[in-house]
């Protein structure tokens, strides 16, 4: 739940972008942490059956 939460957090710099007037860039970086961020979402479910496994 963290995780997600995080990844749609990555998108609010977007809106320094309007004081600053560089949209491409917090659009790049908050991409790119939102996918970064993913990663370990896609990870920790994918991981979670096979470790509750282990420790049964």
């Amino acid at each position: 739940m963290g995780h997600e939460t995080i990844v749609v957090l990555s998108f609010v710099p977007i809106l320094a972008g309007h004081w600053l007037g560089e949209y491409p860039a917090f659009i790049i970086t908050s991409i790119l942490a939102a996918v970064f961020d993913m990663m370990f979402v896609i990870m920790q479910r994918y991981n979670r059956q096979r470790i509750l496994k282990l420790i049964k």
